[in-house]
């Protein structure tokens, strides 16, 4: 059995606080810009730091499908019936929903999404390790980031239009492992003084010029996605390293991070269904930017606690 790395878990625990948050629908726009970078790019780090290379392709296909593919499925169907049975927003068909989870389109009914692209991706990216020399892979995975970018318009069944990026940030994560010891400049805090100011800035600079996030499946400008991104991964990596304040409950949601991903949204529906009603019956919050920034922060901890 393999030993826990805390800063992984750590780092799982801070992005699937951030995934909780994106998914509010009374979030900020511009704290969301600086989450957005990092906040599934970091999943897709962490397993490539953690893939293990040495196992065969059957056992690999095998092992990812048992810890992907069947929460999956099992979460997913779980998930569906319950929003037949108990729902706090609208819903379609249980038909419309069952077909939008298999035919795996992103964006209709495909609540566990990320699950399955990280299966899909898993396989390809086997074989890309496994016959790329090591000194190439960087090169080799951004230019299929680039083609990908290029030629892939629109959503592809099972989300094949993801694989491309996910095996580029499943590369930085493979790489980093590899070459850990020339990041030790990460362990220092004065390096915080360097990748703080420069993210915020490298942000800004995109959102208030292109009036977006940076985001891996759809960034117009590649290049300055990629390095916001990895800027962001760095600080993010520092960060985790040094974290002491409330470590121990951000490892237990990183290494529980599946169950956190697969059952957030009810609870979540629920918390924003009360804040709506506290918000129509007892104070208004809506024109307040800053109580909405600390509310949506309140609702996100509050549905991981």
């Amino acid at each position: 059995m393999q030993n826990r790395i805390e800063w992984l878990d750590s780092a799982r625990g801070i992005a699937i606080l951030m995934v909780i948050y994106s998914h509010l629908v009374f979030r900020n726009q511009l704290l969301g810009a600086y989450f957005s970078p990092i906040t599934l790019t970091t999943f897709f780090f962490v397993s490539g730091y953690l893939f293990d290379s040495s196992r065969s392709f059957l056992e690999t296909v095998e092992q990812r499908f048992r810890t992907l593919m069947i929460p999956w499925f099992i979460y997913g169907l779980f998930i569906i019936f319950l929003s037949q049975i108990a729902t706090f927003k609208q819903h379609d068909s249980l038909a419309v929903e069952l077909m939008g989870m298999f035919t795996a389109i992103r964006g209709k009914h495909d609540a566990l999404w990320f699950l399955a692209c990280l299966f899909v991706s898993s396989v390809p990216f086997y074989v890309f390790i496994k016959n790329i020399p090591k000194n190439y892979l960087f090169i080799i995975s951004l230019i299929f980031l680039i083609i990908n970018r290029v030629l892939v318009t629109g959503p592809i069944p099972w989300y094949i239009h993801f694989v491309a990026p996910a095996m580029f940030y499943m590369t930085l994560g493979y790489l980093f492992k590899q070459y850990e010891y020339r990041f030790n400049f990460l362990n220092s805090s004065r390096i915080l003084f360097v990748l703080i100011p420069l993210y915020i800035l490298e942000v800004s600079l995109y959102y208030n010029f292109n009036g977006k996030s940076v985001s891996f499946q759809s960034t117009p400008y590649i290049v300055d996605g990629i390095v916001i991104t990895i800027t962001g991964l760095l600080l993010f990596i520092s960060i985790s390293k040094k974290l002491s304040f409330f470590k121990s409950l951000l490892v237990f949601i990183g290494s529980n991070s599946l169950l956190y991903f697969c059952l957030h949204g009810k609870i979540l529906s629920l918390l924003e269904k009360l804040c709506h009603l506290a918000n129509s019956h007892f104070i208004n919050y809506s024109q307040s930017t800053f109580f909405m920034f600390a509310l949506g922060i309140l609702v996100a901890i509050s549905t991981a606690l």
